[in-house]
This record gives C-alpha cells, structure tokens and sequence, in this order.
C-alpha cells in the first residue's frame, strides 16, 4: 500500500461506523494532539503522564480507574510510544528529540526489547473506565531492536483477545518512509512506514452501528432507496425532488389561505373576526 493516511483520516472512519453521534471519548496519550488535527472528532478529556500545553488531567495510566470511575467514557484513544531503549534522539530535549514529542524517555520503556509489557495494565484500566459497549482505539507500529523483529501490532491484538476483548479492526496507517541513516552499512529489515490503528471492545462483540450505504427518499409516495452521494441527499431522483417541492408549495398555500383575515378597530388595533 503506498497511499498516504493521516491519524486523523482513519479516525473519523472508525469513530464514524460505531457512533451515531460524537462519542465521550479519553485521549489517555495526548501529548500535543496531533492525531485528532483534521477530524471532526475531538477528544471530551485530554490526559497526558506530561503537563502537555492542553491536557485536561495529568496522571498515569494505572491510575485512570481511580481519577475516572467506572463507565466514564465511551471511546478511549491510545497512542504510546513504539520505540523502547531509544538512543540520544529518545531521551534527549528539544528541537528534532522524540522524548518531548512521544514520551520515549519514559523509565517504564528502558530494558525492554518491545513495549509489549505495557499492554496487560492498560486493557485492564481502559477495560475500567470504558461503558459496557464501549470501544478502545490503539496506535501501535512495529519496530525492530536488536536486528530482532518486534511484531507489537500483533501482540496487542493477541494479548487483547486472551483478555476478553473483541478485535474488529487492524487499519494500516500509512506515512512517507524517512531516510536512511548515513552510518548505516546493512539493511535486515524492510524500513517501516506505517503504524496500525487497532480497534477493540471490551465485550464479546463488535456493537457498531454502521454507516448507511442507502437512505430512503423523502418524497411524497416514493418507498425507494438509493445509495446517496452525499450525505445530505433526500431524494433518489429528480422527479421525487420536484414531487417534493410540490407538495412543499400546496402545502404552504393551504397554510396562507386558512390564515384568518383581520380589519382594524377605531383605535387603530387589529380585530380579529
């Protein structure tokens, strides 16, 4: 696949075919909100481990069972950091550092060759916080350390189904693939230029609602339906339209013609017959 996406893109598709309305949703990773950039979605609570410019409440993820409650939320949005035992550019500060931007100089991912031990803990707490029918959306890429693959993608949708949750979708997020690193005299592994969108319900089944691919006709006497190109389209053809706008214009012409006449009194207010 080598179309580009954006996080926010795929968002709105997935938000899109499980919610009639906009959900209750907690983004648990916000760091600078670029994900939701785009979409007309936007996070109801933004929660960060960092004071991030924006974040509504600052903890960590253990702890969301107790700063939430139980049934607080319909959606939670995941987003952790992919890489683990990161270099100079993981810890490091400022212009160009990924420890800012993605969280990467995080203790809790130093020692470890994938980030796989993070996933039991947060199943449990989003599990906690999220309604019955609710819905959890995980953005995890997979990375090699090591010279090792380290397929995290798949191990968060297995580690997911061994606890009890449904996994209806993996979506591809796709990106332009960065540059090789000039010191580098080998290559293993394909280049990664993409991450996944993995959607999960705690419940033993996907509760969806869809998106409708045809909407009946609003016209007088038309039983049709019809695949709509746009989502406010009404009717299936132009007949139905001008059969509409018909009846629109007797019906507003019934309404004017029961409309009472009126005269004026000697003081100049209206009587009414």
């Amino acid at each position: 696949m080598s179309r580009v996406s954006s996080d926010a893109e795929v968002l709105n598709q997935l938000i899109g075919l499980h919610y009639y309305h906009e959900p209750i949703t907690l983004d648990a990773t916000w760091g600078r909100g670029a994900i939701w950039r785009g979409c007309p979605y936007q996070p109801t609570t933004r929660f960060d481990q960092r004071p991030m410019p924006g974040t509504d409440v600052v903890g960590d993820w253990q702890d969301l069972p107790r700063l939430f409650g139980p049934s607080s939320f319909q959606l939670v949005v995941w987003d952790p950091p992919h890489q683990t035992d990161g270099g100079a550019t993981a810890l490091g500060s400022g212009v160009g550092a990924w420890a800012e931007a993605y969280g990467t100089a995080d203790s809790a991912l130093r020692g470890y060759n994938n980030i796989t031990h993070l996933y039991a803990g947060f199943l449990e707490a989003a599990r906690q916080v999220l309604v019955g029918d609710g819905m959890l959306l995980a953005k995890v890429a997979d990375m090699v350390h090591q010279s090792v693959q380290q397929l995290q993608a798949v191990d968060l949708v297995v580690a997911a189904r061994a606890a009890g949750w449904t996994v209806c979708e993996m979506v591809p997020k796709m990106r332009r693939p960065t540059p090789n690193d000039p010191r580098w005299r080998r290559q293993f592994h394909i280049r990664k230029a993409w991450s996944y969108w993995i959607c999960a319900h705690p419940g033993p089944r996907c509760p969806a609602v869809g998106v409708a691919l045809v909407v009946a006709c609003r016209a007088p006497r038309c039983t049709r339906y019809f695949a709509a190109e746009r989502s406010t389209a009404e009717y299936c053809s132009d007949t139905c339209r001008s059969r509409a706008r018909e009846h629109r214009n007797r019906t507003l012409s019934s309404s004017v013609a029961q409309v009472p006449s009126v005269r004026k009194g000697p003081s100049g207010k209206v009587v009414w017959p």
